[in-house]
């Protein structure tokens, strides 16, 4: 059914986002707040990046916990 791999989308993948960010603002903070930072050298972070990954995360896993209408 693919409303249920929507809702698995979002259950695994909205957490995995919303731990990016924490990372990413965790890591930023204890670097001083720099403009531009590399997430553990791979990954380029800004802090419109920490926002993205916050909406994205935050949407994907409210989708994923509610009940659908049916």
């Amino acid at each position: 059914n693919d409303l249920a791999r929507c809702r698995l989308w979002g259950r695994v993948n909205g957490p995995v986002l919303l731990v990016v960010f924490a990372v990413g603002v965790i890591q930023g903070v204890l670097a001083g707040a720099p403009a531009d930072q590399l997430l553990f050298g791979l990954v380029p972070l800004n802090p419109p990046g920490h926002m993205l990954h916050l909406a994205t995360g935050g949407l994907a896993t409210f989708l994923g916990f509610t009940r659908s209408a049916d």
